[in-house]
């Protein structure tokens, strides 16, 4: 799952002091990064250290989304490529 901030909201200390926590950016980095529109704040998270994340960002004033890519295979199988005629 992906954490994404959408907005930062009225308290952009308080979001600016979790992106440091959760992320791991210095300050400068962490500075940098609020001015874009929409921030990946962590990758690769289970649903429970998501909902958990989610939950101090909209204490703290901020908007997060969770996003829960679908894992869709980019190969076809081999009969539909054609590749069956090598086997």
């Amino acid at each position: 799952m992906k954490i994404i901030l959408t907005d930062i909201g009225p308290s952009k200390l308080a979001v600016l002091k979790l992106i440091i926590k959760i992320s791991g950016l210095d300050s400068k980095s962490a500075n940098d990064l609020i001015k874009q529109s929409k921030i990946i704040i962590k990758e690769y998270v289970c649903e429970e250290e998501a909902k958990s994340i989610q939950k101090e960002f909209e204490e703290a004033g901020g908007t997060v989304e969770i996003i829960n890519p679908e894992i869709k295979s980019e190969f076809k199988s081999g009969v539909e490529s054609g590749f069956d005629d090598f086997v």
